[in-house]
């Protein structure tokens, strides 16, 4: 059987980026306790951390 592909929406995901930049969680906690790839949660702050924003942790 294939994979389902799992989809989230935009303020789930602002949800996700907001731990990581303003709640002090790492990329790979908050990746973790989602049950997200770190590389998704890594696109997730491209697409919505305002440009110029380097506050993230990734370990």
């Amino acid at each position: 059987m294939g994979s389902t592909r799992r989809s989230f929406t935009d303020e789930y995901k602002r949800d996700a980026v907001a731990l990581v930049a303003d709640g002090g969680y790492t990329v790979g906690e908050v990746a973790k306790k989602l049950s997200i790839s770190e590389t998704t949660i890594r696109k997730w702050l491209k697409k919505f951390q305002p440009e110029g924003e380097h506050r993230v942790r990734s370990h």
